[in-house]
């Protein structure tokens, strides 16, 4: 009976936190692509090319890859959780 109760406290932590962590990758994307909208900002300091090469660097850079990133594994995440509690449910 022990080991069962050890057992689920444990399912129930990871469950929470595989959850956490697929909400965690959209609030990632979703501040990477308001950086990007805010960096925007930039041109009202600083008008010329210079400051159009800046911005495409920053953001090429600094915020497009981890936006690919969060995007590349949020669908698996979901589908690594789904598997494991179809497991969970089958056993």
């Amino acid at each position: 009976l022990h080991s069962t109760s050890r057992r689920q406290r444990q399912m129930c932590i990871r469950d929470r936190g595989m959850g956490v962590l697929i909400a965690e990758t959209c609030v990632a994307e979703c501040v990477h692509f308001w950086l990007i909208v805010l960096s925007l900002g930039i041109f009202s300091f600083w008008r010329g090319g210079w400051a159009v090469v800046f911005w495409l660097v920053y953001n090429i850079l600094g915020n497009v890859p981890f936006m690919i990133i969060q995007r590349y594994n949020r669908p698996r995440l979901v589908l690594l959780e789904q598997r494991r509690k179809r497991r969970a449910t089958a056993q």
